[in-house]
């Protein structure tokens, strides 16, 4: 009897030490965005603060794996790439409306059963193996800017959405957040390449000129809804004449880079919605971290977005949400968790 409880206690003690062992053993989180930019430039900052207050390398690690091709099938080689390397934990950034097909969550699935449970996205994306989505709420996000522009332009006129609904599943959620939004407003009518018309709008920049002719004083605003469109959309808004039969509309553009700042600040662009890329990469990475180490974490946690207009780019705690790493304090900027509206 006393041979057998020692031995139980001995093989106890021993499991104790080995989940402590696990609990201690260095983790190495990948990163993978779509591409590489300012977003992704971001969210590496982030995660690698958030690495520093979990111990610095003796705790976690972040590495960057960049696609070969910006789209679902180049992510899901980095990914597999990222396990094959040692990584337990992933983040993955941006991914285009295809990663809902069977090959990319195939992906997911495969990553996942190789021993890397700490996935962790930005987007609304379902799948069983992925532990939790860190992000923009991107619906909600819409409805507040949808409202923003309506009443701006004093609940009437048109409103051009710009950018490829499909180029991310955040930017799908953000337009049918945008036309919710704008029902608040029903004389605020999102406008087609075709007409003005109540449908789930979105039209590539080489679209804004032809239909800014035509449509002429009707189109009250212009939404750019994804941040990668706003460079060519400004250099055809540049060529192009405003006057008394056609006014220039307000214009808002969706996301926190250096080129859409400095347009807010030249007054080329009335407002800004600012996400914030340096919070999502350092709630990320301890939410991989926690799921690799088989810790609980929050299925979702949607970091806030803010609204933003020239006047208030003085504002220290805009100046603070804008760029994270110059506060001397922790990231302590999200929204309440809403639900995420998933495709099927």
């Amino acid at each position: 009897m006393a041979r057998t409880g020692f031995l139980a206690t001995a093989a106890a003690v021993a499991w104790l030490g080995l989940a402590v062992a696990t609990l201690a053993a260095p983790v190495r989180i990948g990163l993978i965005p779509s591409h590489p930019g300012e977003y992704a430039d971001g969210l590496l900052a982030g995660a690698q603060q958030a690495a520093k207050g979990l111990g610095g390398e003796s705790e976690a690690t972040v590495s960057l794996f960049l696609p070969a091709t910006a789209d679902a099938a180049g992510q899901g080689e980095a990914l597999m790439k990222a396990v094959s390397v040692g990584c337990s934990g992933v983040i993955l950034s941006s991914p285009g409306t295809e990663a809902r097909g069977a090959a990319f969550l195939g992906k997911i699935e495969g990553a996942y059963r190789g021993g890397c449970p700490g996935i962790v996205i930005d987007a609304p994306l379902s799948s069983p193996y992925i532990a939790a989505f860190v992000g923009t709420g991107f619906y909600q996000a819409g409805q507040e800017t949808g409202a923003f522009i309506g009443k701006r332009i004093g609940g009437a006129g048109g409103i051009l959405i710009v950018g490829d609904a499909k180029a991310s599943l955040g930017v799908t959620q953000f337009v049918k957040g945008l036309v919710e939004g704008f029902r608040l407003y029903p004389d605020a009518i999102p406008v087609t390449s075709g007409d003005l018309a109540q449908t789930l709008p979105s039209v590539p920049p080489s679209e804004v000129a032809p239909t800014l002719k035509r449509l002429g004083g009707r189109v009250a605003a212009l939404c750019i809804a994804d941040p990668d469109a706003w460079p060519e959309v400004a250099r055809i808004l540049a060529g192009m004449a405003f006057g008394p039969t056609s006014p220039r509309p307000a214009i808002l553009v969706y996301g926190n880079r250096k080129d859409t700042l400095d347009a807010l600040r030249s007054g080329t662009i009335d407002a800004v919605t600012a996400d914030c890329p340096y919070l999502v990469g350092y709630y990320a990475m301890r939410s991989a971290v926690d799921a690799a180490r088989g810790k609980p974490v929050a299925a979702q946690r949607n970091v806030a977005t803010k609204i933003i207009t020239a006047d208030k780019l003085a504002d220290p705690k805009v100046a603070e949400f804008l760029d994270p790493s110059t506060s001397s304090t922790a990231p302590a900027n999200d929204r309440p968790a809403k639900p995420v509206f998933l495709e099927q």
